[in-house]
C-alpha cells in the first residue's frame, strides 16, 4: 500500500507517439487520512477520485485546450464505467472502449445482455479483418465488430 499508481493520456499519431498528461491515483485509505497525505506532500485539498475520474479530467483539459484528435480508446477499467461513456457522448468524443465479456450492457438500440452473448448472435458477415499495424513478428491483424452501447 505504499506505491505510487498513475493515470495516464497517451497521444499517437503516425508521426509518433508521447505521455501527454497524468494524474495520481490514491486510494481512499490515503485520501482519508489526512495526516499521512501532508506527510506525503500531498495537499489538503487533494479529494478521492476513481481511475475514470482522473481520466475524465485530463480528456477534458484536452478537449479545452484544443488537441486535434480523431478517437479515444481505453481499456476495460474505463469502458465499464457508462457515466464516462455517457460523458464522451455528450462532448462529442468519437471512442473506443474495451469492455469486459460479462459486463451487463444496453445497446444504443435498447436491447439489455451480456456482452459475450450479444457478439455470439453478431452474423459472421458483420465482422471484419483490420490491421492495427505491423509488429515485430509481422503485420497485426484482428476481427473487429462494433455493436454501439
Amino acid at each position: 500500500e505504499n506505491c505510487q499508481i498513475g493515470v495516464f493520456l497517451a497521444y499517437a499519431s503516425t508521426a509518433g507517439h508521447a505521455l501527454i498528461d497524468r494524474e495520481l491515483y490514491l486510494p481512499e485509505s490515503w485520501t482519508s487520512d489526512r495526516d499521512r497525505c501532508r506527510a506525503a506532500g500531498i495537499g489538503d485539498e487533494v479529494e478521492f477520485a476513481t481511475k475514470p475520474v482522473l481520466a475524465q479530467r485530463m480528456i477534458e483539459r484536452v478537449l479545452d485546450a484544443g488537441v486535434p484528435f480523431s478517437w479515444l480508446t481505453a481499456d476495460e477499467a474505463y469502458g465499464q464505467v457508462k457515466y464516462l461513456r455517457v460523458w464522451l457522448e455528450a462532448r462529442d468524443v468519437s471512442y473506443v472502449l474495451a469492455t469486459r465479456r460479462n459486463d451487463d450492457v444496453f445497446t444504443s438500440d435498447g436491447r439489455f445482455g451480456r456482452v459475450d452473448e450479444m457478439i455470439a448472435a453478431v452474423p459472421p458477415r458483420q465482422w471484419r479483418r483490420i490491421s492495427v499495424g505491423d509488429g515485430a513478428h509481422g503485420r497485426r491483424e484482428y476481427s473487429w465488430v462494433r455493436v454501439p452501447i
